[in-house]
């Protein structure tokens, strides 16, 4: 009798990553912004928004390609 397959088991740093691409979506930045309104970090993220997008959305692509290779790992 052959034993049935396993199925492989993810590594925790896949969820951390998982977290990581949710939170640092830049999409998420479009409801920060108005709650730091009247803030230093606030004016800085309303002033280069274009290069805060930039950062996040390269952050957002490189953790959810590691969590997804972490997570289906054999």
């Amino acid at each position: 009798m052959e034993p049935c397959h396993l199925s492989p088991k993810p590594y925790p740093a896949g969820y951390l990553l998982f977290g990581i691409f949710i939170l640092s979506s830049p999409c998420h930045l479009i409801f920060v912004i108005p709650l730091l309104s009247g803030t230093l970090l606030g004016a800085y993220l309303s002033e280069h928004y274009l290069i805060i997008v930039t950062g996040l959305l390269l952050i957002s692509v490189i953790s959810a390609v590691a969590s997804l290779r972490l997570l289906d790992r054999p």
